[in-house]
């Protein structure tokens, strides 16, 4: 499998070295402080900015975490092979993410993190929302802006407009293929996850998967549950407990949808700048002491 490096609104692509496997991060601020497949691959709350691609790539630096149990089972523990995509729309995170992605290529991570894009069920550009309030109860140099969304509410002060990523098309049209491409080639269709914290826009995007078929080409989903009121025009007015309950009849179509669906939330190392960026030098010991 091949990976590409995509445009937010129109699949550019880079052709790198194989993937063995893909992991979507979709955040709306950085989840969880970040793949598997989108947006986090995959993107869009920042439990710590892009933490869990971090997690995925050097989990030595955040022992205890949640996931990484997960990572492990699904990706093993030779992560050189797994490609990451993490989307985050908050401008205020873009000069932290542009570092990692510098890291990223310089220990030559197959991932990338697209800055200033929200994932959507729909191309174009939109207002995203922001929410200064949250800095107050956060180290005001590393602002979370937990509640920064697509749906403008009482508690948001600015905004920003940014290019949308069509998610459903986006795993349909290009993960979709290569999938299909690895598993006649070599017989093994490589695993995808994705990680979905969009602050909201999941009553958008979890349907719209569900309807494009982009949902079964998942072999996990993370998603994080927002309050209704965060919904934005886009959303299906169901609770999401009823859209997975239709999907659940709905599957039942598709034999070979194997998609599972976890509400874990692994919100440890909530600010994952605070944990230092490792260096070629440092042996796994040294770096998981990074953390105060």
């Amino acid at each position: 499998m091949t990976f590409y490096e995509p445009n937010a609104t129109n699949y550019g692509s880079r052709p790198a070295t194989s993937c063995l496997a893909l992991a979507l991060v979709v955040a709306g601020l950085v989840a969880g402080y970040t793949l598997s497949l989108t947006e986090q691959l995959l993107k869009g709350q920042p439990a710590a900015v892009l933490t869990h691609l971090r997690k995925l790539y050097d989990p030595q630096q955040f022992p205890g975490a949640a996931v990484l149990p997960i990572f492990d089972r699904i990706f093993g523990s030779q992560r050189s092979g797994v490609c990451a995509i993490g989307v985050e729309a908050n401008p205020h995170h873009t000069q932290y993410l542009e570092q990692l992605n510098g890291f990223f290529k310089s220990r030559r991570y197959q991932a990338v993190v697209l800055t200033e894009t929200a994932a959507s069920i729909k191309t174009g550009t939109a207002s995203f929302f922001l929410d200064h309030s949250s800095d107050q109860q956060s180290d005001v140099a590393n602002p979370t802006e937990w509640a920064a969304s697509l749906q403008q509410g009482t508690w948001h002060q600015g905004q920003a407009t940014v290019p949308l990523l069509d998610l459903p098309s986006f795993v349909m049209d290009v993960v979709r293929p290569i999938l299909q491409q690895e598993q006649h080639s070599t017989g093994r269709r490589p695993p995808v996850v994705m990680k979905l914290d969009v602050e909201g826009e999941e009553y958008a995007l979890l349907p719209g998967l569900m309807l494009s078929g982009g949902l079964c080409e998942l072999d996990m989903l993370f998603m994080e549950h927002h309050d209704p009121k965060m919904r934005s025009a886009d959303g299906i007015k169901m609770k999401l407990k009823a859209i997975k309950k239709l999907f659940a009849r709905l599957r039942l179509a598709r034999p070979g949808c194997k998609v599972n669906i976890t509400d874990l939330d692994d919100e440890s190392y909530l600010n994952g700048r605070l944990v230092p960026l490792p260096t070629w030098h440092e042996t796994p010991e040294q770096q998981a002491k990074g953390y105060p």
